[in-house]
């Protein structure tokens, strides 16, 4: 008889006796085919996963300010920011208020369709610093970090010239970060990196302030007005390392059941 026939069974004499056994492939040879998936499937994650991209945390466009002319009030932040809700409110050293003015077309966030009417300005006199608070900023999200603060400002020669980022956490203190940065006349867009600040990293609750300085006027104009203030961060990269891991662990555990059920039982025993 021919080797590789069989001849057992109900079936085989049905067929006359004669049936050729199926091919059957070594299991360690199907488990180095899954490994090199897997392999494939670890590099091409590597080459096409995201990686840490600019996100705009927390956005605040003053537009919910009333007329200028008016007193500051409170603002809260909008989209596209993702962070909702978080209030600014501006204070002023001396006898001076905070005060509405119109509106500065710089650092409007992409997606902001919103017409740009109001912006904040302060009343400068020597010796006075403009205050604005940033109060919980990412409204208890612990997802944030690698953090920039930019806001765009106009300023008169005799208007503030430096600001000081200041930030806390759970409402343990302001602390300076950095050195004042200085701004120079006109309109600009100041940008503050905060990627070297870990203490707010993954933080819910942090609070940050701006501190301007530097004006000399005699507080009958105002002389330095701020708007479009944008909190940004990078996505971590571990969130996407870790999706990246739950779809191998699926991918080994398709591999598992389809190795179970294409084995022999006697090779599976």
């Amino acid at each position: 008889m021919p080797p590789g026939i069989v001849t057992r069974g109900v079936i085989l004499r049905a067929l006359g006796g004669y049936m050729r056994k199926f091919k059957q492939f070594p299991a360690g040879g199907l488990w180095f085919r899954s490994l090199l998936l897997i392999a494939a499937t670890l590099m091409l994650m590597a080459a096409f996963a995201p990686k840490a991209d600019a996100v705009l945390v927390t956005y605040w466009n003053l537009e919910d300010e009333p007329p200028p002319g008016s007193p500051a009030t409170n603002s809260l932040s909008v989209a596209p920011g993702q962070v909702l809700g978080a209030v600014a409110s501006f204070n002023q050293t001396g006898s001076s208020a905070p005060q509405v003015a119109t509106g500065i077309a710089a650092n409007v966030a992409p997606g902001d369709l919103t017409p740009n009417l109001h912006s904040v300005g302060f009343f400068t006199t020597p010796g006075s610093t403009g205050i604005v608070t940033l109060t919980n900023v990412t409204q208890g999200s612990t997802g944030y970090a690698g953090f920039s603060l930019s806001f765009a400002v106009n300023t008169n020669g005799n208007g503030y010239h430096t600001v000081q980022v200041q930030y806390q956490v759970n409402g343990g203190g302001f602390v300076n970060f950095g050195a004042p940065v200085v701004f120079a006349n006109g309109t600009n867009v100041v940008a503050i990196n905060l990627t070297g600040l870990a203490a707010i990293d993954f933080q819910g609750n942090v609070d940050l302030r701006l501190i301007f300085s530097g004006g000399n006027s005699n507080g009958q104009n105002l002389q330095t007005n701020i708007d479009n203030i944008q909190l940004n961060a990078a996505i971590p990269e571990p969130t996407t390392i870790a999706g990246g891991l739950l779809g191998v662990l699926g991918l080994c555990w398709h591999q598992r059941r389809r190795l179970r059920l294409t084995l022999p039982r006697s090779r599976r025993a």
